[in-house]
């Protein structure tokens, strides 16, 4: 029997523990290329021509604008609020499209035994038409109205505005006048809009009705709000109703439709005490003749 010797029997239990081992995980050689590293690179930043081409058809234009914050107006302080309207057209309101016949409704009052009379004014002017009313209250009252008005145009349309009168109870003369702007059609179907209740557009806060006027001279101040830019006109009137003085003056707001304050002084003469009127005038800028004329009745002293 062969003797087995240390260095045969050391190489037999070496290779019995490289069978029963579990294989080694891939160990990357030395001489195996490394992934790439990512690394942040900054984007190339054009460079500008010192000397810009020239300019064509095509060239973008460039706009620069100063951000200027628009102007703020001033609000207007009302020595008083505006009272209601003695005057006003419910129906039909502003901008609406009317054939005939079409039905009006509104308030008014006081008024000369209770009427009310009704102006329809064509675009150029002229009085297309012409109706009156009564309200529905007792004498010295205001109260509500109602008409029907017909008309004939020529044309398919035509731009025109309604206008009630009211006249003085001691006189008979103008007193107040309201009115709102509408479309006659000569055919088609109306579109009627309606109108809101709202405050007086010309109040006369001074002088007040009834109040003793002498002196010649007579300051006039009053509230409300325009439509446009053109001035009031303040009228007095004596007892036959004819004009005797007269002035202009502008409504001080921050614009048109906003509420502002208006003041005058207008000289008179008359050679007797008698009773008058003070008159505010609207103008129109579109239909010929006034939008609105507030009224108080006075008496006039030399």
């Amino acid at each position: 029997m062969k003797r087995i010797t240390p260095i045969l029997l050391l190489l037999l239990l070496s290779a019995c523990a490289s069978a029963n081992a579990e294989p080694a995980a891939d160990v990357p050689s030395l001489n195996t290329p490394a992934a790439p590293i990512l690394t942040a690179t900054s984007t190339p930043t054009a460079t500008l021509s010192p000397t810009p081409g020239p300019r064509t058809e095509g060239t973008r234009a460039v706009v620069i604008q100063e951000n200027v914050p628009p102007p703020t107006p001033t609000a207007i302080t009302l020595p008083r609020a505006l009272p209601d309207a003695h005057t006003q057209i419910f129906q039909p309101g502003p901008a609406s499209f009317v054939t005939s016949p079409f039905r009006i409704i509104g308030r008014s009052g006081p008024t000369w035994n209770n009427r009310v009379v009704i102006d329809l004014v064509g675009e150029d002017g002229r009085l297309v038409s012409r109706t009156s009313t009564y309200l529905n209250a007792l004498p010295g009252y205001i109260g509500p109205f109602a008409a029907e008005v017909e008309f004939e145009i020529e044309s398919v349309s035509e731009q025109a505005r309604l206008e009630v009168y009211t006249h003085s109870r001691r006189d008979g003369q103008v007193y107040r006048m309201a009115s709102v702007e509408i479309f006659l059609l000569s055919t088609g179907r109306s579109l009627i809009h309606a109108a809101i209740d709202g405050p007086e557009r010309l109040a006369i806060f001074s002088p007040r009705t009834d109040a003793v006027v002498s002196g010649g001279s007579v300051q006039v101040n009053g509230a409300g709000w325009v439509d446009s830019d053109l001035p009031l006109i303040i009228e007095v009137c004596d007892r036959m109703g004819d004009t005797i003085a007269s002035t202009t003056t502008f409504m001080d707001s921050p614009g048109t439709g906003q509420t502002g304050v208006f003041s005058a002084e207008v000289s008179y003469a008359v050679e007797v005490s008698q009773p008058g009127r003070i008159l505010v005038y609207e103008q129109s800028t579109d239909v010929p003749g006034f939008i609105h004329i507030s009224g108080v009745d006075v008496w006039l002293k030399p």
